[in-house]
């Protein structure tokens, strides 16, 4: 995988971070699938993800195919991230680090939150711990802090979980292949910046 610039790590982790967060509207998905993010596809393609890639645009291809696309991909975004944990693998710090360790890890999201001037949209009522609240930490992070910092924060406060959440992802079966394949270039991500391979 070749060196990202700055600007492109903020790009890769807010696309994959605006992916993670919600369901894709019927107008996001024709947009993929009309087209609009091939460049982007290139690109990760030639950055070592030609694997991620081709199973995501076979999903695409697949999907526009269905002509319930839009809601058999809301389907599996509730299988795979929103319902009980005991059968979805959610995307939350607390449900995989335990009680001491998870307490600690609270009170420095808590801490980066507060020094980054971030509120939680009370609208979604989304807890602290969730993925998508660490990814834009570490967005931040990267705009303002030093690499080490942005290492540190990856290695002690989501590789620690988020790799559990891999693992259960695994066990998860959905119709589509959408976001395994976008949650694998997540992790290489993640272990590059951190210095981990």
């Amino acid at each position: 995988m070749m060196q990202l610039s700055t600007q492109e790590r903020l790009f890769l982790y807010t696309w994959l971070n605006s992916l993670l967060s919600q369901e894709l509207s019927q107008q996001q998905l024709l947009a993929y699938q009309t087209g609009t993010f091939d460049d982007l596809f290139c690109f990760l393609t030639n950055q070592g993800f030609a694997e991620e890639i081709i199973e995501l645009k076979q999903v695409l291809r697949d999907l526009s195919n269905d002509k319930f696309a839009y809601l058999e991909l809301a389907a599996d975004f509730a299988q795979l991230f929103l319902l009980d944990s005991t059968i979805s693998a959610v995307p939350y710090a607390s449900v995989y680090l335990d009680k001491e360790v998870l307490e600690q890890h609270l009170q420095y999201l808590d801490h980066l939150l507060a020094s980054f001037h971030l509120q939680l949209n009370q609208d979604l009522k989304e807890p602290a711990d969730h993925l998508c609240v660490h990814l834009e930490l570490l967005i931040k992070l990267i705009e303002q802090r030093s690499i080490d910092e942005q290492e540190l924060f990856i290695r002690q406060h989501i590789l620690v979980w988020f790799e559990l959440l891999l693992e259960k992802i695994g066990q998860i079966q959905t119709k589509f292949h959408f976001y395994q394949p976008l949650l694998k270039i997540l992790h290489h991500l993640l272990l590059k910046d951190a210095g981990l391979i």
